[in-house]
């Protein structure tokens, strides 16, 4: 079976919240809950190229960089297109992570 779970995050939240490490606490269980209860094989995840915050989280738990998306998607805060990085993470290696 040759499930996975795509994941686009498109949030910004409040600078308040900046830089104090919740997305990442919050964003383990789901990829824990992904692998045990899903028993997904891959995560896989996408980000505005311009999007540094999410890019940290997502390496921060354990995510490796495989690739940018040209021209991906349409921006509309910047009324533009624009780049995306695509991140994807391997059951195997998430519980080297944990």
């Amino acid at each position: 079976d040759h499930r996975n779970l795509h994941s686009f995050p498109t949030r910004r939240s409040s600078d308040l919240y900046h830089n104090k490490g919740y997305m990442t606490e919050a964003l383990r269980p789901v990829i824990d809950y992904g692998f045990t209860k899903l028993q997904f094989q891959k995560l896989f995840a996408l980000s505005y190229v311009e999007n540094v915050a999410a890019h940290s989280v997502l390496e921060k738990c354990g995510f490796t960089k495989e690739g940018r998306l040209l021209q991906h998607t349409y921006n509309w805060c910047t009324k533009k297109f624009t780049d995306m990085y695509a991140y994807g993470l391997i059951k195997n290696d998430w519980k080297e992570n944990d």
